[in-house]
Order: structure tokens, then C-alpha cells, then sequence
């Protein structure tokens, strides 16, 4: 893989593929922050002391 254009190539198709990678994980944390925002602050409170009586 001595050719520059291939090495340029593979270059962008990494960066596309990290590029990709990089958006599925903004999205998955805009889900995780939605969904936070919707249980509330204290009954996530709530459930944390539950699961620290339980075990």
C-alpha cells in the first residue's frame, strides 16, 4: 500500500466510518438524557436508595 491515492482513500473511509460511529453515539446519549428527563431527578433518587436497601 505504497500508492498515496489508496492511503488517502482508506484515510477518508476511516474517517467516515468514525465519523458514523460518532453520530450513533450522540444519538444514543440524546435517548439516555430524554429518557433521565422524563423519569426526574428524584425518582431516580428514589430508586438508587431502593437498590442500595435491597443489596
Amino acid at each position: 500500500m505504497d500508492d498515496p491515492e489508496m492511503k488517502m482513500k482508506t484515510l477518508d473511509n476511516m474517517i467516515q466510518e468514525f465519523d458514523l460511529i460518532g453520530d450513533a453515539a450522540l444519538e444514543g446519549i440524546k435517548g439516555a438524557t430524554d429518557l433521565l428527563k422524563k423519569i426526574g431527578s428524584d425518582d431516580i433518587g428514589k430508586r438508587i436508595e431502593k437498590l442500595k436497601e435491597i443489596n
